[in-house]
C-alpha cells in the first residue's frame, strides 16, 4: 500500500494514480487497482476501503478505522471486495452468487 511517505520518494503520480494525491493511494486507486485485474465480470466488482490508525499499545491493534485517507506508516488499510457471481444453471432461473472478502495490509512507505 503507498502511503503518505511515498511521494517523496516516487512522486505522486506514481502513489496514487488516479488523482495524484500527495498522501498516497485513496479509494479511487484501490478501486481502480481491483478492476484491472482482469478477472471475469470484474467491472461488477465493488470495493469499501477504511484506513484504521495504529495503537500506542504493545503489540499493536488497529480498532479506529474511517473511510477518509490516513496513509500514514503503521497503520492499517482494511479493503472489502464484494462481487455478484452471476449463477446460471440449465433450465432454472439465473441467480447471482454475492462474494465478498475482507484484506488487510499494513502501510510502510
Amino acid at each position: 500500500m503507498r502511503g503518505s511517505t511515498c511521494n517523496g520518494l516516487f512522486g505522486a503520480g506514481y502513489c496514487s494514480p488516479t488523482s495524484a494525491s500527495t498522501s498516497g493511494a485513496d479509494g479511487a486507486d484501490i478501486d481502480q487497482y481491483v478492476k484491472s485485474l482482469g478477472y471475469p465480470y470484474s467491472s461488477r466488482v465493488t470495493t469499501a476501503t477504511k484506513w484504521c490508525t495504529k495503537s500506542a499499545s504493545n503489540p499493536a491493534t488497529w480498532t479506529s478505522c474511517s473511510t477518509t485517507p490516513d496513509g500514514n506508516p503503521g497503520n492499517q488499510v482494511q479493503v472489502t471486495v464484494s462481487y455478484a457471481y452471476p449463477l446460471i444453471i440449465p433450465f432454472l432461473n439465473s441467480n447471482t452468487i454475492n462474494l465478498s472478502s475482507v484484506s488487510s495490509m499494513t502501510i510502510v512507505q
